[in-house]
């Protein structure tokens, strides 16, 4: 190994010459080195030359490692700048010693392939290593120089393998001084294979509360004042001379230490203490902080110790683990020397640990704190102490016994030699005192200037050219701002300025921004010094202002030349500090007005020398009304068109008028910013032109100052007033409640011209009088003392007989009458202002209130309308005094049985003047015959219960009306029956339709018919068969209805004798005759055998020889046989069941006399409620059936006493349980019942007997049936998204789970399940799983597949532009950024980042939670700019981890100025009359691409005529139209004048310090009529069944005339015509749509046209409000399908117990919520059934104890059902029902 190292060195010394002539090519050719030159004078030329030699070999490689191989993370560096890998990746602090062997000498890491970074550094001038000393050599040697062609042979290289029995030497331990022949028998065993490594700086833990103070708890705080001192280049080489350092002194001890048991920490030689020691105050002198270091032996014991730990433990540790055999002492020591000092390995010797490591510290692992460093520049540090073990190397830091600095430290230093820098990696670091605040690393901005080729970095929080930091914690000085630039290199004559803003100082108690700036000069320590041969001033003359903030000081720079200068010191001094004064760093400060010098001078007399001028101006005049404010340090110039229109002259002085000062003699320059008002010669001679405001600026010395005068034009003559209306109507009417509604309006004065002195001078200039306050008053405040007020209804406000307010008024009616409302300008006193010729200015309208006629509530009548022969509306009388709204509404479509509203207008004959008609909606009953019945009953008004007569007989035929049961519906409401004109109108159309009836007979002989006035008389005649026939025509249609009639004999005399084991219960029989009823009970009918007669009937008919009979219901009584017997007839009966039956008997005489029994047997067995059940094993609630009690023949049920289970064998495997109703029960299966059909008993006792019920039960097991929806895609760009489940099933769902979904879960709120979003999921989570459902009585949990439906789909937010402009020069470093559509933002809780790319600038973007958008702000913008910023928004609080909405933003910097341009360039108005008192447009003056104006930026703006267009100018001077600005808003409006339609061209002005701006602006007028101006389109339908679901939409949209739409905070909109009382409007949630809906409870009907106008309020940019009507809305409405159905689906009745089920109607409307039912009316069978409905959904069917219901029969069933807000002319839904009777 020895002999291998000393050829390595042989070859080293052939090639001196070449490296010779390589390092005076790059210091003479190419002027610049990439590393330190030789770092002291005594190192052999040989290791200086390899040391530049290793660095140029280094620049000629691809790629340079990382020293971590590869695996050390780059430091971060905002805003995707360029990597920098001169500075990160390829640093390595010993330029390339430590490295692994590789053949070409570049560092390669182990495991990382040459060149696989692309990123890493390829430029020459980005190669980034540090000084590198001799320890380099042995690993130098094995590989040669780059560019020669010698290689070592094969034996050499075969010689150069380690044996196994003898490690190799590691090339890290190898000292430049120590190579020798014998050298690796001297090293002690290898300890550091890595490259050379820091670790992490030791940070203070016990600082908190310490910032900004370098002491000790111990020690005082140190004094103020205590500041960096910077020395000259001459001190600092004689401080290098006097106290000699070299990067070479190897590591000696004067005890060594011994890695290994015993372990013992040793101690470094006086030698390699003391040349550390002067390294390190060398470099603390260059950097002006105390150099006077001493070594504390208890320091160096620590560290000493601690270099040990790390060597024995084989890594570097703050906090080192106790080794085993270490003892305890030595370890507690070495503990407490690592954590307090800065640790490092692999560098050689302990100077090259404190210069190439610590000091440099730019690695990826440091760099963002630079620690290490500070620790070696912390002021208070007075003691340290220095250890090393092999190639661990230690040294304390934690000194803090000295003072600090109250200004700064920096690094490199001012005058900094070029042997102590780094290389380009080096990073720069500016450490701050406790003269300053904590520093931001969102506010700091950092520039890099190279003097020399001019060319700069800039660092901030946004962007950076490289690597920027702040960092705050608590190493030596905490408050550390650290930047590192690309692309840089230094050489001895490099000069640098270093500018940092963004700072805070502190100045008292005050905190105020502040700035460093300072330079730093690059030389070397092997030059000579030389004299001072120039200071040059980086400005000759300067002018500054007394006390202006920004203006009053600046600092002058000096560059002394040559850089090495030996003496570089500067004294500033001014010539006449009365005038300015200078400090130590040459900044000057104004004081007073004049002329100075300021002078920079070295030590050697030679000086720089800057002329300053200190100005104080200010304005005066000649003119009478000029005034300054010292307040608001505002000038004022007032002028009267009238009174004083004089020019007057504006001068600017130049110091103390009253003193020594006078007028400037610098250049002015005067400028008008608005020439309509004032314009400005260029002597500043103000000549008044138009009444306004104006500023005048005169702009001094091109910009230095502009001083500002408000120029105020007035006139004081009397301007012509008008009012919009010369006549108006207001009117008193009732509301609903019967409380009087008097209307207001508001009154609204127009001037001309319309800016005169007396409208712009307050808000109380004009007096408004009613001469008759009893009909019209104005609302106003409760003035004090006020004699002629009186309280308003709303109690709130009073109204008064006159007022003084502006140019509105409102006026409010009183009471019927008439009165002139007068205007008329007054003065303060106000009295009324006349002019020179006497005259006022005043104005009047005429307002008539009307009131509307009392009508009492009982007064209103009632109509009745027969749509047959009414067809119109005008056709319905109505009383006296009243009159129809709407006469020729047609009726015929109307026709129902409910009662519509239509409205009506009543006055009486004798009411006065400006009396109103009353109007009122007026309920019309609606009749229409749609067909005719005809039915007879007595002569006394009993109801005939058949078609037959007998000879002789009289009888009444009358007809039955189509709308006779609506009729007697409203008779039953008293408000109709007792209201006089409905009793009246009804009984005339009665009576009409009764006059038209043509009654006739088809056979007169034998039925002859007589009409009457209640119908006809019917006289039988003959026997035979007659038809009865009514007519009635009604309008062109004739209905007709008919009766068969028989006449026959008049009846024998049939007598019941008795009727077997039955009792008579009553009545007669015979024709038209209530029938006889016998009772019976069925145990009384036993026989031994079924089917025997056991009960007859005996009777006797005079003149019959047969008698038959006919039971209707056999099941229950069946006839046997009718036989003659005796003097009578009997008839054998057989009994079977209980029930009821009607037996008709009829003998064979001349009459065929008949007669009904009614028998009705009775017996306890109850009834079931099914034959037949199905019972789910699946399901735990069972099955439920109901016992129905019988009812004994007098109509009393029996009592159920006891019900139970069968015992056979099929019984058994069912349990019977009792439910929750009387009667009801429930049918469970045990577990051991299978599937199958089971014909079970079930036993029920009753009136002591018990009865066996049979019933059928179909046991299946089934799941339940269900099925689940995901409604809508879950959208996983939200946080917590859910979706409702939509679940379909009949059972009830008690729980609802998903499994195999980790990243989803199921929430239930409100009754509903929705399925929801958890955190962490995304597109690749598990979306396939199950969902596991319970039901309500059912067994388990039942599971089914089922895939989450999502979506990642980022909200689309519309931004009102992609590109901005920022003017600094201008002011215009911030913009507002507004989003289109902005709800779809919550501004509360989203945050904003960015990425502003390649921009030089520093920009901040900020939420602005209050207007919802964006403000994007620039600082410190000095130069041009132009790149593209990603705007990032996230939301942690509704979006998903991680999820951001990108606005991508083009964003320029112009340094030039703005112009403007307008949101709208054309703005429209109306001047139809509808409008010409109303409307007005606005647009917005905004920056080309910079936004809107903001009040902020101080601009003002204003109209110019163009003068091109002279009817644009004329439309100004006739006050027909008049432009406004306010908030750089810019609004017309008309002046309630006749305009021309037309184009008109104006230019749109802003100004700001004596910059103007222009752009054009168009006016285009029209005259478009009002209902033109207005459109309104209408989608969608209203369906009567679903009110509130239903709407149509209407969108309104402006064509013609401009504004807002004003939504009242109920969002209600007032709707008017034919029908608006039928329907109600609302805006939508989003304001532009307004949602026509149906009222509820309102009659409506289908295929008929609605017509409603929707009237709008519009507010315009003035906020003046204005009601306006849409077309008029013409529409019919719908009835969707309803599908309904009755539950249970069948019935079991029972003849002997007429019970009654339960039959619920279920109504289902598709998409809507299901309707409700009003009534359900049976139609068909109603003599065997009755139907109760009771509204609730629910209903009762029960069987009649007629008889007309027969045992064993199927009745088919009809039921009407009714909605509550059907159409009238819709037809009810039929639901078709089965009732089975047993």
């Amino acid at each position: 190994m020895t002999m291998q190292i000393m050829r390595n060195k042989r070859k080293w010394k052939r090639m001196l010459p070449v490296l010779l002539a390589a390092l005076l090519w790059a210091e003479g050719m190419l002027g610049t080195a990439y590393a330190s030159e030789p770092a002291i004078r005594d190192v052999p030329e040989a290791e200086a030359l390899q040391t530049v030699a290793a660095e140029e070999a280094g620049s000629s490689e691809e790629d340079v490692k990382t020293p971590s191989g590869g695996n050390e993370e780059k430091p971060a560096e905002e805003d995707g700048t360029e990597s920098g890998s001169a500075e990160e990746d390829s640093r390595n602090p010993e330029g390339g010693n430590g490295q692994t062997d590789g053949e070409d000498g570049a560092g390669a890491v182990p495991g990382q392939e040459d060149g696989s970074d692309e990123e890493t550094q390829t430029d020459l001038e980005e190669e980034d290593k540090p000084v590198t000393g001799g320890e380099d050599e042995s690993a130098g040697e094995e590989t040669p120089l780059p560019g020669t062609d010698e290689e070592p042979d094969q034996a050499e290289e075969e010689e150069s393998d380690v044996s196994p029995e003898k490690p190799a030497v590691s090339e890290n331990t190898v000292s430049e001084n120590t190579i020798s022949e014998n050298a690796a028998e001297d090293e002690m065993t290898a300890d550091w294979s890595g490259t050379p490594t820091l670790g992490e700086p030791p940070v203070l833990a016990d600082a908190a509360g310490e910032y900004g103070v370098y002491s000790d708890n111990s020690v005082s705080r140190q004094t103020e004042g205590n500041r960096h001192q910077t020395p000259g280049v001459g001190e600092i080489i004689d401080r290098y001379r006097a106290y000699p350092w070299s990067l070479g002194v190897s590591n000696s001890y004067s005890v060594k230490p011994s890695a290994s048991e015993p372990y013992k920490a040793g101690h470094l030689s006086d030698e390699s203490l003391e040349n550390a020691l002067n390294l390190l105050n060398f470099i603390r002198y260059v950097a002006g902080v105390p150099a006077n270091v001493e070594l504390s032996e208890d320091y160096t014991e620590k560290v000493q110790a601690g270099a040990l730990l790390n060597r024995v433990n084989g890594k570097l540790d703050h906090n080192p683990v106790k080794p085993d055999g270490f003892p305890k002492e030595l370890y507690d020591t070495g503990k407490e020397g690592c954590a307090q000092g800065n640790i490092a390995a692999g560098y050689g010797n302990i100077a090259k640990s404190l210069l190439n490591g610590w000091m440099y510290d730019g690695d990826a692992a440091n760099i963002d704190r630079m620690g290490h460093r500070r620790w070696v520049l912390n002021p208070a540090m007075t003691q340290t102490g220095f250890g090393a073990v092999d190639s661990y190397s230690a040294m304390y830091a934690f000194d803090r016994k000295g003072s600090g600095i109250t200004d700064y430290v920096a690094w490199p230093a001012q005058n900094m030699p070029i042997e102590l820098m780094n290389g380009s990696g080096t990073p720069w670091t500016l450490s701050l005192g406790s003269d300053y605040e904590k520093a931001s690393f969102k506010d700091v901005t950092v520039t890099l200037r190279d003097v020399t080729n001019k060319k700069s970095w800039t660092f901030s929080g946004s962007n950076a050219n490289g690597a920027f930091k702040v960092n705050i914690e608590y190493y030596g000085m905490p408050n550390c701002i650290i930047f590192r630039p690309n692309n840089i290199s230094y050489n001895k004559d490099s000069r640098f300025q270093v500018t940092v803003s963004g700072i805070k100082r502190k100045d008292g108690e005050e905190v105020k921004d502040a700035t460093i700036s300072y330079n730093v000069d690059f030389f070397s320590l092997e030059e000579e010094p030389a004299e001072v041969e120039e200071v040059v001033l980086n400005k000759d003359t300067l002018h500054l202002l007394k006390d202006v903030e920004g203006k009053q000081e600046d600092t002058l720079s000096a560059t002394v030349n040559p850089s090495n200068a030996r003496d570089k010191k500067l004294v500033w001094k001014s010539k006449d500090e009365s005038v300015a004064t200078v400090d130590e760093n040459g900044r000057v400060v104004a004081v007073g007005v004049g002329m100075t010098e300021i002078s920079a001078t070295a030590a050697n007399d030679v000086q720089g020398v800057c002329s300053v001028k200190v100005s104080d101006y200010s304005l005066q005049s000649d003119a009478e009304d000029f005034s300054f404010d010292e307040e608001t340090k505002t000038y004022r110039l007032s002028f009267d068109l009238t009174m004083n229109a004089a020019p007057g002259r504006l001068i600017v002085m130049d110091g103390d008028p009253a003193g020594t000062g006078g007028v400037t003699t610098d250049m002015v320059t005067w400028i008008s910013e608005n020439e309509n008002v004032a314009v400005a010669d260029i002597d500043g001679r103000i000549t008044p032109l138009a009444v306004g405001e104006t500023l005048i600026w005169a702009d001094v010395d091109d910009g230095l100052a502009v001083l500002k005068c408000m120029v105020t034009v007035e006139d004081s003559s009397l301007p012509q007033i008008e009012m919009r209306e010369k006549n108006c109507t207001l009117t008193i009417k009732k509301d609903a409640a019967g409380n009087q509604q008097k209307e207001s309006r508001q009154l609204r004065l127009y001037f001309t011209p319309p800016d005169s002195k007396w409208v712009n001078r307050g808000q109380n200039y004009v007096k408004w009088m009613s001469s008759d306050p009893a009909a019209a008053a104005f609302v106003v405040e409760q003035p004090d003392g006020a004699q002629d007020a009186e309280p308003a209804e709303d109690g709130g406000n009073t109204v008064s007989g006159n007022t003084i307010s502006g140019n509105t008024v409102t006026v409010t009616a009183v009471g019927a009458g008439e009165t002139e409302i007068s205007a008329v300008i007054v003065n303060e006193d106000g009295n009324p202002v006349t002019d020179s010729d006497g005259k006022t200015a005043q104005t009047s309208c005429t307002v008539t209130v009307q009131e509307e006629t009392a009508l009492a509530d009982k007064d209103v009548p009632r109509p009745v309308v027969l749509t047959n022969t009414h067809t119109r509306l005008r056709d319905v009388a109505l009383p006296e005094g009243w009159r129809w709204k709407e006469p020729d509404t047609e009726l015929s479509q109307f026709a129902g049985g409910k009662t519509k509203k239509f409205a009506a207008l009543y006055q009486p004959a004798d009411a006065g003047a400006n009396i109103l008609p009353a109007e009122r909606l007026l309920e019309v009953c609606f009749l229409t015959v749609e067909n005719i019945s005809v039915g007879l009953r007595t002569a006394e008004g009993t109801e005939w219960r058949n078609t037959t007569l007998t000879v002789g007989q009289n009888a009444v035929c009358y007809v039955n009306y189509s709308f006779t049961e609506a009729l007697e519906q409203l008779e039953s409401d008293s408000d109709y029956k007792n209201n006089v004109w409905f009793q009246k109108q009804k009984k005339e159309i009665l009576e009409a339709i009764g006059e038209t009836t043509v009654w006739s007979s088809s056979k007169p002989d034998v039925v002859s018919v007589e009409g009457t006035a209640g119908g006809a008389r019917l006289t039988a005649k003959s026997v035979g068969s007659a038809t009865v026939k009514a007519g009635i025509k009604l309008g062109s249609k004739t209905f007709n209805a008919s009766v068969k009639l028989t006449v026959k004999e008049p009846e024998g005399m049939l007598t019941i004798k008795g009727v077997e084991n039955f009792t008579y219960i009553g009545g007669a029989g015979g024709s038209g005759q209530a029938e006889e009823k016998y009772t019976g009970l069925l145990s009384d009918f036993q026989t031994g055998k079924a089917n025997q007669i056991n009960s007859k009937i005996t009777l006797t008919l005079p003149g019959a020889t047969k008698v038959t009979a006919k039971s209707g219901n056999a099941k229950v009584v069946a006839v046997k046989s009718a036989a003659a017997e005796g003097n009578g007839f009997t008839v054998s009966l057989i009994v079977k069941a209980a029930g009821t039956a009607e037996l008709t008997l009829t003998g064979n005489d001349a009459a065929k006399t008949s007669k009904t029994l009614r028998l009705v047997v009775g017996d306890a067995e109850p009834g079931l409620s099914d034959e037949s059940v199905t019972l789910n094993l699946r399901q735990t609630t069972g099955v439920g059936i109901s016992l129905y009690p019988a009812k004994s023949p007098e109509g009393a049920e029996y009592k159920i006493t006891y019900v139970t289970i069968g015992s056979d064998e099929n019984s058994a495997k069912f349990i019977l349980e009792k439910g929750t109703q009387d009667n009801s029960y429930l049918i469970k299966a045990k577990s051991s019942t299978g599937a199958g059909t089971y014909k079970v008993t079930i036993r029920a006792a009753a009136e002591g007997k018990t009865y066996n019920l049979p019933l059928t039960v179909k046991v299946a097991s089934k799941n339940p049936v269900y099925k689940i929806k995901q409604m809508r895609k879950l959208n996983l760009f939200y946080k917590n998204e859910e979706s409702l489940l939509q679940i379909d099933t009949d059972e009830t769902l008690t729980r609802l789970e998903c499994v195999g979904l980790a990243d989803y879960s199921i929430i239930k709120k409100d009754g509903c399940y929705y399925i929801r979003t958890e955190e962490g999921a995304s597109l690749k989570s598990v979306k396939k799983g199950m969902l596991k459902l319970f039901f309500s009585g059912w067994q388990g949990a039942y599971t089914t597949s089922f895939t989450v439906n999502v979506e990642q789909k980022t909200p689309k937010i519309n931004w009102e532009t992609g590109k901005v402009t920022l003017y600094p020069k201008a002011g215009i470093q911030s913009i507002w950024i507004r989003a289109k559509n902005a709800e779809m933002i919550s501004w509360d809780s989203v945050s904003v980042q960015k990425n502003s790319g390649k921009a030089k600038g520093n920009y901040t973007v900020e939420v602005d939670r209050e207007k919802g958008g964006l403000r994007l702000s620039g600082k410190n913008l000095n130069q041009a700019d132009s790149f593209q910023m990603q705007i990032f928004l996230s939301d942690t609080e509704n979006w998903a981890q991680k999820e951001t909405v990108t606005y991508s933003l083009q964003v320029k910097v112009n340094m030039g100025q703005p112009a403007i341009t307008l949101e709208n360039k054309t703005l429209q108005l109306n001047a139809n009359a509808a409008y010409r008192g109303y409307d007005a447009a606005a647009t917005a003056v905004k920056w080309k691409d910079g936004g809107t104006l903001t009040a902020d930026q101080d601009v003002r703006v204003s109209v110019y005529c163009d003068a091109k267009d002279p009817k644009g100018k004329a439309l100004v001077e006739n006050s027909q139209v008049v432009f406004s600005v306010k908030n750089a808003k810019v609004s017309v409006r008309l002046n309630n004048k006749t305009v021309d339609a037309g184009t008109y061209k104006y230019l749109v002005q802003a100004a700001k310090d004596g910059q103007i701006w222009r752009t054009p602006l168009t006016l285009k007028v029209v005259n478009t009529d009002a209902e033109k101006a207005v459109k309104i389109k209408a989608k969608g339908s209203i369906d009567v069944l679903n009110r509130d679901g239903s709407f149509m939409t209407l969108t309104p949209s402006l064509k013609a005339v401009s504004g807002e739409y004003v939504i009242p905070e109920d969002r209600e909109v007032k709707l008017t015509g034919r029908d608006a009382h039928l329907f109600r409007a609302s805006w939508s949630a989003d304001g532009k749509t307004i949602e026509l809906r149906a009222k509820g409870k309102e009659t409506l009907v289908i295929k008929y046209q609605y017509t409603v106008t929707p009237v709008l309020t519009l507010r315009n940019v003035n906020g003046v409000t204005e009601e306006i009507s849409t077309p008029a809305v013409k529409f019919k409405v719908k009835q969707g399908s309803v599908k309904v159905s009755a539950s249970p689906k069948t019935a079991l009745a029972y003849s002997g117990a007429y019970n009654s089920v339960g039959i619920d109607m279920n109504a289902v409307l598709k998409g809507a919520p299901a309707p409700e039912i009003e009534r359900v009316v049976l139609t068909g069978n109603t003599d065997a059934f009755t139907y109760v409905y009771n509204k609730d959904g629910e209903g009762t069917l029960t069987m009649r104890d007629t008889g007309r219901a027969a045992k064993g029969k199927n009745y088919s069933l009809q039921f009407k059902v009714f909605f509550a807000e059907q159409a009238d002319n819709v037809k009810p839904v039929t639901v078709r029902y089965t009732v089975k009777v047993k």
